[in-house]
């Protein structure tokens, strides 16, 4: 049985782009100490065009990752203590559609996030 992390493979529809977009440069942006910055240039997107299940547990996914890096990005020395609007607004509405709270949890980042490589199986 072999499987993968399906946020590595799949994105939202192109609406989302500025998430996917982020979303996939994350870990360099935070290294470099440019993230905030970027985030806070995002547009405020409208969550209630997520259609589906697997789509709003994918952006709840995203928007956990960006809130903890915008969070997070100066380590211990400068934890931001308020999200921007165009990140808290739709990640407070995918996680009320989903019924779980606005944070990254295991659930999210784990059980949720996988699919099988091999589809016949």
């Amino acid at each position: 049985l072999t499987c993968t992390f399906f946020f590595s493979q799949e994105i939202l529809p192109s609406y989302f782009d500025p998430w996917n977009h982020l979303a996939s440069r994350l870990p360099k942006l935070v290294e470099e100490r440019k993230f905030r910055e970027e985030v806070n240039e995002l547009p405020q997107l409208d969550a209630s065009v997520l259609k589906g299940h697997r789509q709003l547990r994918l952006a709840h996914l995203q928007l956990s990752l960006i809130a903890s890096g915008y969070v997070w990005q100066d380590g211990d020395r400068g934890v931001a203590k308020v999200l921007p609007q165009c990140i808290a607004v739709p990640y407070c509405q995918v996680s009320e559609r989903l019924g779980i709270p606005p944070v990254l949890n295991h659930p999210s980042l784990v059980l949720a996030n996988w699919a099988l490589v091999d589809s016949d199986r």
